[in-house]
Formats: C-alpha cells, sequence, structure tokens
C-alpha cells in the first residue's frame, strides 16, 4: 500500500514530466511554424506572368536560389534548431522514452523536410 508522502511525491513527479513533455512539444511547434511546403514551392510573380505569357508552352527558368529566396527562415538555422531540439529532448526525458522517441522522430522528419 502506497503511504500518502509517496502518492504525493508520485504526483509531483508526473506533473513534472508532463511539463516537460509540453514544454519540449510547443517548441517543436515553434519550430516548425514557418515552415511551409506549399508557399516555398510557389514561383515568383515574374516567372509566374513570363509562363503564362508563353501560353505554358516553356518550363520557366527556376533556381535553388528562387526557391530559397522564396523562404522566410534560414535552412542551416532551422536545422541546427531541430538538432539542438532532439538533443534537448534526450536530456530532459532521455533516450529511450516512448514521447521522446516520437517528439525526435518529428524533429528528424522537419530535418528531411528543410
Amino acid at each position: 500500500m502506497l503511504s500518502p508522502l509517496s502518492v504525493m511525491t508520485s504526483k509531483k513527479a508526473d506533473h513534472k514530466y508532463l511539463e516537460k513533455v509540453k514544454s519540449l512539444s510547443d517548441a517543436l511547434v515553434k519550430a516548425q511554424a514557418p515552415i511551409r511546403i506549399l508557399d516555398a514551392l510557389k514561383w515568383p510573380e515574374e516567372v509566374k506572368s513570363n509562363f503564362f505569357k508563353k501560353k505554358c508552352k516553356s518550363q520557366p527558368q527556376i533556381t535553388k536560389e528562387i526557391y530559397l529566396d522564396n523562404l522566410s527562415f534560414d535552412i542551416d538555422e532551422k536545422s541546427d534548431e531541430f538538432i539542438f531540439l532532439e538533443r534537448k529532448i534526450d536530456k530532459e526525458l532521455g533516450q529511450f522514452n516512448t514521447v521522446g522517441q516520437m517528439l525526435k522522430r518529428m524533429c528528424h522528419e522537419y530535418g528531411i523536410v528543410l
């Protein structure tokens, strides 16, 4: 039988754990917020209008730079942010924590998207 003190300690531990999970989850949501795949793939207005002026018969000259200029964030910085968050998840929840593994997998997937 559990003593009232051990039940109280257990509830505090559960609350601290949930606070950690919430904090890490919030950090993940904040980190991924500027990543908008469809917006990143949109052609600039000039490219789009030239494409339609040519009656869609020739592919526009699209470069990597055109897509990079369309982003509202730096890819390397954002990638580093997800790597840092993965390490923080390991540190706070442990390497083998199931929720932590799920959060780390999401960080990794956003890294792939970048």
